[in-house]
């Protein structure tokens, strides 16, 4: 029995990139980084950026769409790109993590290897 049949998760990928290049790339690497989790993405939602210049993630229509999903279908993790996908502030961006586990979502996943890295328990040097 594999770990994909015991365990069945339900993903939405947000995509926040100021260019429809990055967009596409950056949903590929979230596809590829659920697909290898056992995550199954319910929904892409893709938005456009300015830089990253709106800090205020109620404010984009991308994340008042997560939003409204959270609050009409369970989903269990939010997978993204980078904690600035979010928002480049860190008070908002916690108040909008906030948001999503009152309705149930687990805090979200990093796509971007670097992130992922900051997460997992460092080896001991033999």
């Amino acid at each position: 029995m594999t770990h994909a049949s015991l365990f069945h998760a339900y993903a939405v990928l947000y995509v926040c990139a100021p260019t429809e290049v990055e967009r596409y790339q950056h949903t590929c690497m979230g596809l590829r980084f659920a697909e290898e989790r056992a995550f199954e993405i319910v929904e892409t939602i893709t938005e456009s950026t300015d830089d990253y210049r709106n800090a205020e993630p109620d404010q984009r229509p991308g994340w008042q769409l997560l939003l409204s999903r959270a609050d009409t279908w369970k989903y269990m993790r939010l997978i993204t790109r980078w904690p600035a996908s979010i928002s480049t502030d860190v008070v908002r961006r916690y108040s909008a993590i906030a948001a999503l586990a009152d309705r149930g979502v687990q805090a979200p996943l990093y796509s971007w290897p670097v992130q992922e890295l900051h997460g997992r328990p460092r080896m001991a040097a033999p």
